[in-house]
């Protein structure tokens, strides 16, 4: 029984994908440079908040680009349709997640000026990147104006990985098997 019961383990292993993840953070506090290139002064009142979901399809132990199927920064959806008035975008190249201490992004949103008739080039745009030491950074950009901050040891950060359903049944499956292996192993000692 144990031989079966191993082979479909192990089977079912074999078969075994990443499984969709979500992963929320938040920064409270940072130091910021209101003119890019100037001195860096502390507000405690800097808050910057975002939420993705992806799955690393590829295998390669990183979710990038088009794996992700959700992107909310303070509130915006950048994984949306665009429309007529409104472009959301996201850059590829600087969209990846590794693990909750090695992760970045850039978005961008871009208005339609109908007096005009053009874009704007950069309406709203974030970039954050955390680099595996502590650190992390976020830009914000606005035609006329643009903003950095980077998190200093008074940052309060948040970052939080919610299993998928999938993966909540996954650990219910196996604890189930424990306890019944277990509770087998008591029945049989009596």
């Amino acid at each position: 029984m144990k031989k079966a019961l191993f082979a479909c383990l192990l089977t079912a292993a074999t078969f075994a994908h990443a499984a969709p993840v979500t992963i929320s953070f938040s920064y409270e506090g940072a130091n910021y440079d209101d003119d890019v290139g100037g001195s860096l002064v502390w507000d405690p009142s800097a808050k910057f908040q975002a939420s993705f979901t992806g799955e690393d399809l590829d295998g390669d132990n990183e979710i990038r680009g088009d794996e992700f199927t959700a992107l909310v920064v303070n509130g915006v959806n950048y994984i949306t349709p665009n429309t007529q008035t409104d472009r959301y975008t996201i850059d590829d190249y600087y969209f990846f997640y590794r693990n909750t201490q090695d992760f970045a992004f850039s978005t961008m949103h871009q208005s339609y000026d109908s007096e005009t008739g053009d874009w704007t080039d950069f309406q709203r745009s974030f970039w954050l990147s955390r680099d595996g030491h502590g650190k992390a950074y976020w830009d914000w950009f606005e035609p006329g104006a643009s903003k950095t901050w980077e998190t200093t040891n008074q940052t309060v950060i948040s970052v939080v990985s919610v299993p998928e359903p999938a993966t909540v049944l996954m650990l219910g499956l196996g604890l189930s098997i424990i306890g019944l292996a277990h509770r087998r192993r008591k029945t049989a000692a009596s």
